[in-house]
């Protein structure tokens, strides 16, 4: 489905050259056009061992093969989320499933069972190619031979038809929108919409090619014409670089800085500087100068307000939404934010802003408000004093 939600485009590319125009750095668009809000890529598994699997399908016998299918059709219905209802009985009733980020993460079940199958093809096919040859020219031997040559046509036919038909028809299947394309001119959107159609063509014919040289690799051993190990030895190659030419596309020599540019983002700026110079352990720091719910740097710093986990705590979250976000100074107080560092104009630099009214970390008020839902607690927020009052939802058992 395109890729990634922001992802490099080759520079023959008309979407480049606009992005490049228009001072993009990097280049880089919105090629996904999947039902995901967003994504960095995809989890992939290889042409070549998505093949294998299917090979295993119809070589590998036993209980084995049964439950490495069951498990992979599993991870990959669930996968689906919310489109398939199986995700809201494991959400709702197995334990530690709702720990999930996302429910794509569980396809690492399916990279680890796919390729395994793969491998017990392989291993399959050279047990039964061994007593093949231990008896030349005899019924069995013959038998054997025929049945792995039909085997491998049927998954090469089933796996290579597929690419072939994405390859001539996928731009008769899919339309390539995106629900991101409505924040783009409509000219540059037919531009994307023609990048991820080439994008598809591209992968098809690459995927297809991969795997015709597997399954000529493949009948050649089954013919005598290559050795065993040669034979594994070039699918394992071909399936490697299959793997590494899509990971160069998401991780590659541009992700990676030497230890002193590492180190160069730690730099304390002069706001941090001068907070530092207070002594006092008790206090928080709230930095509106970058995104503060996105931001990792003013927590290696300070105590932050801010901060980023991809596990959010509900409650606190709530508070982000709600209060945070709005900018109620009363909170704010109330989480012992001594330091608000800000930008007093667009290209200044920031500086640190004093709060005199942070309440340290515990205080006694004279007030209790009590409310009836965990809502109208968070609501009591927007109109409160908390130095004299503390509101909170009373909790029954």
């Amino acid at each position: 489905m395109g890729g990634a939600s922001g992802e490099t485009v080759s520079k023959d590319s008309p979407v480049y050259k606009i992005l490049k125009q228009s001072g993009s750095p990097n280049a880089q668009a919105p090629t996904y056009w999947g039902a995901q809000p967003f994504t960095g890529g995809p989890i992939y598994h290889g042409a070549v061992v998505c093949f294998l699997f299917v090979l295993g399908c119809l070589v590998v016998r036993g209980w084995v093969k049964w439950w490495l299918v069951a498990a992979t059709l599993l991870a990959i219905i669930l996968s689906w989320g919310k489109n398939f209802f199986l995700t809201d009985l494991f959400f709702n009733y197995f334990p530690m499933y709702n720990k999930f980020r996302v429910v794509a993460m569980i396809l690492t079940v399916a990279q680890f069972t796919m390729p395994l199958l793969g491998f017990l093809a392989l291993r399959d096919i050279a047990n039964r190619l061994a007593a093949a040859r231990a008896n030349p020219k005899t019924a069995d031997s013959e038998a054997t031979l025929a049945q792995l040559k039909r085997q491998l046509l049927i998954a090469g036919a089933s796996v290579g038809g597929l690419l072939l038909l994405l390859l001539v028809a996928g731009s008769g299947i899919f339309d390539f929108s995106a629900a991101s394309d409505k924040n783009y001119p409509d000219q540059f959107v037919q531009l994307l919409e023609a990048e991820r159609a080439s994008m598809l063509r591209a992968d098809a014919l690459r995927s297809l090619l991969l795997i015709v040289s597997v399954v000529v690799f493949l009948r050649l051993w089954i013919q005598d014409k290559l050795r065993a190990n040669i034979a594994v030895i070039l699918i394992s190659v071909v399936a490697l670089a299959d793997l590494w030419q899509v990971n160069q596309r998401y991780l590659n020599a541009d992700n990676f800085v030497t230890v002193r540019k590492s180190e160069e983002v730690f730099t304390p700026s002069p706001a941090d500087l001068q907070i530092l110079q207070d002594k006092d352990p008790n206090f928080r720091v709230f930095n509106v100068a970058r995104n503060p719910f996105n931001d990792g740097i003013t927590s290696y710093h300070h105590k932050s307000i801010g901060g980023y986990h991809g596990a959010k705590l509900s409650r606190y979250q709530d508070l982000i939404d709600q209060q945070l976000s709005k900018n109620n100074r009363k909170v704010l107080d109330m989480l012992n934010t001594k330091y608000i560092i800000a930008q007093a104009q667009e290209n200044a630099p920031p500086t640190a802003q004093r709060n005199p009214d942070a309440l340290g970390n515990a205080w006694v008020v004279s007030d209790i408000q009590q409310v009836n839902t965990p809502q109208a607690e968070m609501e009591a927020l927007n109109s409160f004093e908390p130095r004299r009052t503390a509101s909170g939802f009373a909790h029954t058992c």
